[in-house]
């Protein structure tokens, strides 16, 4: 499986004519109504996981370095590695959502749920977790969307576009 970046999608997409976008567009409305999960070709497997995220190369999700790095074993099915220079371990799911998670092949059936604007009890319900595992669940997808914001308001302000017309009523200059 190779790994293609959504900017060079995009891209892509930009120089399709009008008949082949028509084309696209028709298509990805049927996938997304005949009742296949979005989700399901991303999180089948660890090896697909693994492909994903380590496309570049096996690096420490710790220390970014991708050197001295060794199999370690395995734990759960799932391989561990060792990173010599910090002395870390770790594995493919390490610092992502998903990590220490029983319920893998869970995921994109409640990542669909949640989509659907279901509240945690009825994402419990139709996964077949537990209340307090789908509400830590949730908590972990909220974190991981939450750190995507920007780290200070110039990067905020750049982002928005500055409002041409500000209320002036209650404003003391």
């Amino acid at each position: 499986m190779s790994y293609i970046s959504l900017n060079e999608i995009l891209d892509a997409i930009d120089n399709l004519d009008l008949q082949q976008k028509q084309l696209l567009l028709r298509f990805l409305q049927d996938e997304l109504s005949h009742g296949r999960n979005p989700f399901q070709s991303q999180l089948s497997t660890l090896s697909e996981i693994r492909e994903v995220r380590f496309h570049e190369g096996l690096t420490c999700p710790y220390c970014d370095d991708s050197n001295h790095i060794k199999r370690n074993g395995t734990y759960r099915g799932r391989q561990r590695y060792l990173h010599k220079t910090c002395g870390r371990t770790f594995n493919d799911l390490t610092r992502t959502p998903i990590h220490r998670t029983r319920y893998l092949d869970k995921w994109p059936q409640y990542l669909q749920a949640m989509l659907q604007g279901k509240t945690i009890r009825e994402c419990a319900e139709e996964v077949e977790i537990s209340v307090p595992t789908a509400f830590y669940w949730r908590h972990k997808i909220l974190h991981a969307l939450a750190q995507d914001k920007p780290k200070n308001l110039a990067a905020l302000w750049k982002r928005t576009k500055p409002m041409s017309c500000i209320p002036k009523r209650g404003i003391v200059i």
